[in-house]
Formats: structure tokens, sequence, C-alpha cells
């Protein structure tokens, strides 16, 4: 069992589903669920625009959370891009 999945596990899981949704708007959405985050949660981000993977992995790296993962999906709807954060 990896990392991510473990982590996942013993955490609560909370999602920020931003697909569809275009930049920069899921930065914010982002930046104002960061500062609810609590030590036992996870927060898992979906977003489809692109320019989101570039912005986003490198805003929660410079602001001192943890990036557990960046992964691209694909389910009914199409292809989408998955972001997990953690405080520690």
């Amino acid at each position: 069992m990896n990392y991510l999945v473990r982590a996942m596990e013993e955490k609560k899981i909370i999602e920020v589903d931003m697909r569809g949704v275009r930049s920069p708007k899921p930065l914010f959405e982002v930046k104002k669920m960061l500062k609810r985050l609590k030590e036992n949660e996870v927060l898992e981000i979906l977003v489809t625009d692109r320019k989101c993977i570039d912005i986003i992995p490198k805003f929660i790296i410079a602001i001192g959370y943890n990036l557990l993962g960046l992964e691209e999906c694909r389910d009914d709807s199409g292809s989408y891009y998955r972001i997990v954060v953690s405080l520690d």
C-alpha cells in the first residue's frame, strides 16, 4: 500500500470538485478550503483546466502544505486531474 492510499484512509477526505471551471476560480476556492483544513483531513481537488495543474500545486507547496498527489484520471464524463493536499 502506498503513502497516498494510507494517508487518505487515515483522514477525512474533503472534496472540491471544480471540473469544468476555468482558472483562476479553482485556485480561489482552494485558498478558501485550505484555511478550513484540519489536521485529520485531506483536501482532494478535481479540475479539468490544465492551467490549474501548473498553478495549484506550486501554490500549495509555496504556502507550506503537503502535496500528497497529482494524477490524471478518467471517468464516463472524460479526463480530469486530481490533486491531493494535507497540512502535514
